[in-house]
């Protein structure tokens, strides 16, 4: 878990050319030198219907070391009739995993599941 804490002032100066550079004894607590995101390989929509519309569920879930989703859960729906179909589509997408340091990773994501005219 990270805790974040945020300032704000009014700067009345010039910023020194160091501005962003990090202190020498900081730590960032990244683990991470090499990061990549995980990127999708299998994304298969719901089938469409027949009407006009289009409605989005947001699936919140985990994409494991294998690339397999897992954790996943309902972030935002406007239509929960569709939510168990979007909870299913979304447990079938694969992805090649986050990769730290050239080994596979977790990463969290909110996944959309788009409805065509249902």
């Amino acid at each position: 878990m990270l805790d974040v804490q945020l300032t704000r002032r009014v700067l009345t100066e010039g910023l020194s050319p160091d501005v962003f550079t990090a202190p020498p004894a900081a730590n960032s607590g990244m683990r991470c030198k090499t990061y990549r995101r995980a990127f999708g390989q299998s994304m298969p929509q719901p089938a469409a219907g027949n009407g006009g519309t289009i409605a989005e569920v947001v699936v919140h879930a985990v994409i494991s070391f294998d690339g397999k989703v897992r954790e996943a859960a309902i972030e935002n729906s406007d239509r929960p009739d569709l939510n168990e179909d979007a909870l299913k589509t979304a447990r079938s997408w694969t992805f090649s995993p986050a990769m730290c340091n050239g080994k596979p990773n977790e990463q969290e994501a909110n996944l959309v599941i788009r409805f065509q005219g249902k």
